[in-house]
């Protein structure tokens, strides 16, 4: 099974002595560089001139790796080498003995301290006891004299003392060697490959790699043995090599030409021939002619030029990436990144790649295998963090929005189904003179949802990855405006708990409730439909039932002195059916938004336009 590194020190690279990793910070590495949580797949995402073309570059060209490659967590090496100390302890109280050479009852008498957390830190230690085991299981010899120590008033010990303590501590340090063996893994130089932006299958004038050569000279770059950098111009000699060789590079461009076939040309032959007096690989597919390979789409050359290096590598290698998605539509992106994962001959090597795709960071969410790093600038440093589940803040900074897979770039929350009516019409009034082209869409810039009043507390509206109770909100719908009743602030910790996770995006109604909203006439002429005193009607003043507290249902009973209009709760009866008879004369009449209603409109409008920017 391939060796990852675990953790990378950043300490030594070129260009990086202003990058802070707070991976490293958190997990023990103190200065904060420490590349923490590496996967198979190592992606490195944010903005434009953030750093992460800096740190790739910097991690290829590094004279050596600072590394670790722990398989366990590092909190557990005490609990290895516990018993050890223990046997030790017993064996050297049932001697004579207080000292063999180096050997003592408190070898192992060790504080693990926080440094530990860090892979890198962890291994060393590990390397340390190691050692210390050896020479117990190795130096004590089964008769002899050493440089011994003995208990007061006693200058001698028995012969058989030291191979007592070799043989009563040897099983559990054996055990102990064998588990922190198989904790972390020494990896050798491995081959490093470089995919600059600078790459294509196309050469330009001539049968120089120029492509190369300004990667070079740009970036200082000089190639050691095992290092290549692959633009893909040297397609042609690289195949050419295989061809020409032994019979096992010419079975591997058999096994690759079959992997391009099955994976991406649904099982039809293809045939990868650097033709004589051509400057470029041509391809065949199937029984046609071949042709030269530039005659495929980019996104098929893309591929070739990503996966050709990776599959015909001699040993397990580093491959170091820039933005692999170029050219490659979201689906290509997928499949690309699902065989690196899986494929044998190229899953065996580890990766590391800036990105700017929203689908590849979607895909290191789902897989164990992969790990994803924000980079974000400022103040002159450049700070590297995990990503730990799905950080909407760096789909934000990646421009990817919710309209990017046709979701509505922001929710509005109701509390019920007659909020959304009102609301709903009273956008289109707020709307009405405004050209077409300024106007709000629902369900494409916008959509409603009902949260059902007291159900608002099981939504957990935080921006932070934290675990709590409620349903994650940003974990299935886009940027949230919730719209609350008046009479919400009867709960001060609900309001406080919602304004902490939605500031501004919370909009506590001056009102009862969205009924309270409606301007006068309307008000009155539903009142009128719906059996209230035609001569008490004229009573019913918008101003009284817009304060706070005042249900609509009540206030209507209290005004026309009937028992008509109103539910317990002081909401007006049969709120749907109300509803509708008020839609019904919005339909039919002239009507204006009460100032209430407009401030609401413009609140929700502006939430609205700043998400589709977001």
């Amino acid at each position: 099974m391939p060796s990852f590194f675990t953790d990378l020190s950043i300490n030594g690279l070129a260009d990086v002595q202003d990058f802070c990793c707070l991976s490293g910070a958190a997990n023990g590495g103190e200065d904060g560089r420490t590349l923490s949580g590496l996967g198979q797949v190592n992606l490195f995402v944010g903005r434009n001139n953030s750093g992460k073309s800096r740190l790739l570059r910097a991690l290829f060209k590094a004279e050596k790796y600072d590394y670790a490659t722990l398989k366990i967590p590092a909190g557990k090496i005490p609990s290895i080498i516990e018993p050890v100390r223990q046997a030790l302890k017993t064996a050297f109280d049932s001697s004579n003995l207080t000292n063999y050479d180096n050997i003592s009852p408190g070898l192992f008498d060790l504080s693990f301290p926080s440094r530990l957390l860090d892979s890198r830190n962890a291994l060393r230690m590990m390397s340390e006891l190691q050692g210390k085991l050896r020479s117990i299981a190795e130096e004590i010899p089964a008769r002899g004299a050493a440089r011994m120590g003995f208990r007061p008033g006693r200058m001698s010990a028995n012969p058989h003392e030291a191979s007592f303590i070799r043989e009563a501590v040897l099983p559990d340090v054996k055990s102990a060697l064998r588990e922190l063996g198989e904790c972390g893994d020494v990896i050798e130089e491995k081959p490093r490959i470089y995919i600059p932006m600078l790459r294509g299958l196309r050469p330009l004038a001539g049968a120089d790699d120029v492509y190369l050569r300004r990667t070079q000279t740009d970036y200082g770059i000089t190639l050691a043995k095992q290092w290549d950098i692959f633009t893909g111009l040297g397609l042609y000699g690289k195949i050419d090599e295989l061809i020409r060789g032994t019979p096992e590079q010419r079975e591997i461009i058999k096994e690759y030409s079959n992997f391009l076939s099955v994976q991406f040309f649904d099982g039809a032959r293809i045939d990868l021939t650097p033709r004589h007096g051509a400057d470029v690989v041509h391809i065949r597919i199937g029984s046609g002619n071949d042709f030269p390979v530039f005659g495929l789409g980019d996104g098929i050359q893309s591929i070739i030029l990503l996966t050709f290096m990776s599959f015909t590598a001699d040993k397990d290698s580093l491959f170091f990436i820039e933005e692999p998605e170029q050219h490659l539509h979201p689906g290509m992106q997928r499949r690309l990144m699902e065989l690196i994962s899986s494929d044998p001959r190229l899953s065996r090597h580890q990766y590391f790649a800036t990105t700017h795709s929203n689908h590849l960071l979607d895909m290191a969410v789902d897989s164990a295998s992969w790990s994803a790093f924000s980079f974000r600038r400022s103040d002159e440093v450049t700070r590297i963090a995990p990503l730990v589940g799905r950080d909407k803040l760096v789909l934000h900074e990646l421009g990817a929005r919710a309209s990017s897979v046709f979701l509505t770039n922001a929710s509005v929350w109701v509390e019920g189904v007659t909020d959304r009516l009102y609301l709903r019409a009273y956008l289109r009034k707020f709307f009405e003179s405004a050209p077409e082209e300024g106007r709000l869409r629902e369900d494409v810039h916008y959509s409603f949802i009902e949260y059902g009043g007291a159900n608002i507390t099981h939504f957990d509206f935080g921006k932070d990855d934290g675990l709590g109770e409620g349903i994650r909100v940003a974990s299935v719908c886009s940027e949230s405006f919730v719209v609350a009743d008046g009479d919400i602030e009867k709960r001060a910790g609900r309001v406080a708990a919602l304004r902490s996770s939605l500031g501004d995006n919370l909009y506590v109604l001056k009102c009862k409730e969205v009924e309270n909203l409606l301007p006068v006439e309307l008000v009155r002429a539903v009142a009128k439909k719906r059996g209230g005193d035609s001569s008490l009607i004229p009573n019913i003043n918008e101003m009284e039932y817009q304060q706070v507290g005042v249900g609509l249902g009540a206030y209507l009973d209290k005004v026309l002195k009937q028992e008509k209009f109103s539910a317990p709760s002081g909401t007006v009866k049969q709120k749907v059916a109300f509803c509708n008879d008020t839609l019904d004369e919005m339909d039919s009449r002239e009507w204006l938004l009460t100032a209430q209603a407009r401030e609401l409109c413009a609140a929700l409008v502006d939430f609205v336009r700043k998400a589709q920017h977001k």
